[in-house]
Parts: C-alpha cells; sequence; structure tokens
C-alpha cells in the first residue's frame, strides 16, 4: 500500500530506566524483532535493528546523526500535556534538537 521504501532505515529501541542489563536487551530484541517484521512487511528492503542505553532523545540523535539519517521518523505516546510540560517528552526534546526534519506519527 506505500509503495517501495528505498535507502536504509534504522530501527533504534532506547531506554534509561530499567532494572538491567538484561531487562534491557531482552524488551530491545523484542521491540526490534516485531519492528523490523513489520517494517518488510510494509515494503523495506533493508531494516537494520539497533539498540543503545542511555536517555531515549539523546540516544536517537545521536544515533541519526552517526548514520548520516536524512530524518527522524517516530512516534508520539500522547502521556498528556501536564506530564510533557512537567518532565519534557522525547518527541519534543529530539523536535527542539534535530538538524533533520522529523516526523511524528500517532
Amino acid at each position: 500500500p506505500y509503495g517501495r521504501l528505498h535507502g536504509e532505515l534504522h530501527r533504534f529501541a532506547a531506554a534509561e530506566h530499567l532494572d538491567g542489563p538484561n531487562e534491557v536487551e531482552s524488551m530491545a530484541r523484542r521491540i526490534l524483532e516485531t519492528a523490523e517484521m513489520r517494517i518488510k512487511n510494509a515494503g523495506a528492503t533493508e531494516v537494520v535493528p539497533e539498540w543503545r542505553a542511555g536517555d531515549p532523545a539523546e540516544t536517537i540523535l545521536s544515533a541519526a546523526s552517526a548514520h548520516g539519517a536524512d530524518a527522524i521518523v517516530m512516534g508520539s505516546r500522547g502521556t498528556g500535556s501536564l506530564r510533557g510540560l512537567l518532565v519534557g517528552s522525547v518527541s519534543r526534546k529530539i523536535l527542539d534538537h534535530a538538524e533533520i526534519p522529523v516526523t511524528i506519527t500517532r
């Protein structure tokens, strides 16, 4: 339905508040496996799954820079405006600091 996706797509999982390396790795692998399958089913020819521990916004921005990304496409959890004001959302941080186009989906 979306046509053919060209280029290299990197799917990242980033986390900072988990109980340890084993939990991080296990969660990241599950997320990445599911996302890789969905992305390939949508027509992507090359998917590069990768996970990193750390602040999610900083990790995504760093990875985008390291890979020379042309754009960042990400989802929004929509956790609420009050929480977003107090804590700041990952998507808001990325929008504020990215030097490339950012698309946020719900």
